[in-house]
């Protein structure tokens, strides 16, 4: 039990390294949907992919970004709620701060 007292959507719009090509990012982060394709084939559907992406606001002046989304969530934990635990567990570990976000991380205590 967490108060949600922010809860936001924020654009991280990100520059690929210098000279990357969008065939690279696409292999590691699409892999998964590529096993069991032969290689030429998996060539030819990473091509046809970046090509189409090149189209798009990915690439800008020949440089590509990657358009991440993070979700930015600012919670307190209540006052009055007690960290609960059974006789077989140890306890929750406890931290310094009651509020976290980006800037203010959690400590163990």
């Amino acid at each position: 039990g967490f108060i949600v007292s922010s809860c936001k959507l924020v654009e991280a719009r990100t520059p690929m390294p210098s000279g990357a090509d969008m065939r690279g990012w696409l292999r590691t982060f699409c892999s998964k949907w590529l096993s069991g394709i032969d290689d030429v084939d998996a060539k030819s559907i990473l091509k046809e992919v970046s090509e189409t992406l090149a189209q798009t606001s990915l690439l800008e002046d020949g440089q590509w970004y990657i358009d991440y989304v993070r979700l930015r969530v600012i919670a307190q934990k209540p006052p009055d709620i007690e960290m609960l635990h059974s006789e077989d567990e140890p306890p929750l570990k406890r931290f310094k701060a009651n509020t976290f976000t980006d800037t203010n991380p959690l400590t163990e205590a």
